[in-house]
């Protein structure tokens, strides 16, 4: 069983299962709320977008790792939560 927090362990998981021909991708523009979005698109998807527009597509569109800081925002925010709970 996880912990608040270690969601990041799963997603991580399936993100290097379903790669190279996939990849899960955090929404950064889902960042701040009280969910947050990830998209899932083929290898080929992700060259057409990069090469249609560049750097953007890593602003908006996060590759996702077991070392990926939005998963540390969030177990901290997570905590803080419990800790007002309690």
């Amino acid at each position: 069983m996880f912990e608040p927090g270690e969601q990041y362990i799963t997603l991580a998981l399936v993100n290097d299962a379903i790669s190279p021909e996939y990849q899960i991708r955090y929404v950064k523009a889902s960042e701040g709320g009280d969910t947050v979005a990830f998209m899932v698109l083929t290898a080929k998807n992700l060259t057409e977008l990069e090469a249609q527009f560049g750097e953007k597509v890593s602003e908006a569109l996060h590759p996702i790792d077991r070392q990926s800081a939005f998963f540390k925002q969030g177990e901290a925010e997570q905590s803080r939560c419990v800790q007002r709970k309690n």
